[in-house]
């Protein structure tokens, strides 16, 4: 079963994003999106087969939030980030 979750919308100045997704042993996928003007579109993405992931994306200012996408299994996971 495939299920996303989407954090909230955050305004943010130009300048790097760090996060990372700690989640519980199976796969989750972590997006970073930006809203630009008409729809949300994925600009930085931590995929791997794992449960924990990483990003890192340079971007100008404007508004943005995490979505997690569990692409197999499910559980409680925590995102950390900064933001310029």
């Amino acid at each position: 079963m495939n299920t996303s979750r989407t954090a909230a919308t955050f305004q943010s100045q130009a300048g790097v994003h760090r996060a990372c997704l700690d989640g519980p042993g199976v796969d989750f996928d972590l997006h970073l999106q930006r809203w630009n003007g008409t729809a949300w579109t994925n600009v930085a993405q931590g995929t791997t087969s794992g449960a924990d992931e990483t990003l890192t994306y340079t971007g100008s200012a404007g508004y943005y939030r995490y979505r997690v996408h569990a692409c197999s299994g499910s559980g409680d996971h925590t995102i950390g980030y900064d933001a310029p």
